[in-house]
């Protein structure tokens, strides 16, 4: 049966569209790589200096690359453990901290940057949903979304409190409700996956090891 489906992919997908779909890495790190292209772009729109935004870019850049070099290096040795798939959740745990270490003191913009906490909160879900994937088929997806949701909410509670500390932020209640807003989101595209994904395609899921 397994030998059949990959004959059926190979006939219905152009061959690095099939790579793409089966390869998580892949999508992993072509987040990394737009949304820090995307902060460069915000950052040049709004005049942020280079000087505050060039690290927290770097650690977007560096969570890409190393996030491919994981999978790929994983890849040619057929397997591994599923701890690798925490690096890319640090790298992006790691961005957020670096934005809210910083003032950006001068900049005005003409919407609430607050919006920007569901999509950052669900791509760190998104990143821990694929460390803790297996869960669903072990206990459930009720753990698993439970685990995602706590995790993602002390992280953002933490990250809050943080910004008690730096000189011109502050820690609000609505933007821990918007990451909370993220984490549910995040819940929400995985159980999407699953509903949706035509079995052996697997976009998120990687093959047993």
């Amino acid at each position: 049966m397994p030998g059949k489906v990959s004959t059926e992919m190979k006939t219905t997908l152009p061959e690095g569209a099939q790579a793409a779909a089966m390869n998580s890495g892949f999508w992993i790190s072509l987040m990394f790589f737009g949304q820090a292209v995307c902060a460069v772009v915000f950052s040049r729109m709004v005049h942020i200096s280079r000087a505050e935004i060039f690290l927290p870019v770097l650690v977007l850049f560096a969570g890409g690359v190393v996030s491919a070099l994981a999978h790929v290096l994983n890849g040619r040795r057929g397997g591994g453990s599923g701890w690798r798939w925490l690096i890319p959740a640090f790298f992006y745990g790691l961005f957020i901290t670096l934005m809210s270490n910083r003032s950006f003191s001068g900049v005005q913009v003409s919407f609430d940057t607050s919006y920007f906490h569901p999509v950052e909160y669900a791509t760190l879900g998104l990143l821990l949903g694929k460390f803790w994937y297996r869960v669903i088929e072990q206990k459930g997806f009720g753990s698993f979304a439970l685990r995602v949701f706590l995790a993602v909410g002390l992280f953002g509670i933490a990250d809050e409190l943080h910004q008690w500390f730096v000189p011109g932020r502050d820690a609000d209640i609505k933007d821990w409700a918007f990451d909370l807003a993220g984490a549910l989101a995040a819940i929400l595209i995985v159980a999407v996956i699953r509903r949706f994904t035509a079995p052996g395609v697997k976009t998120f899921q990687e093959p047993a090891e």
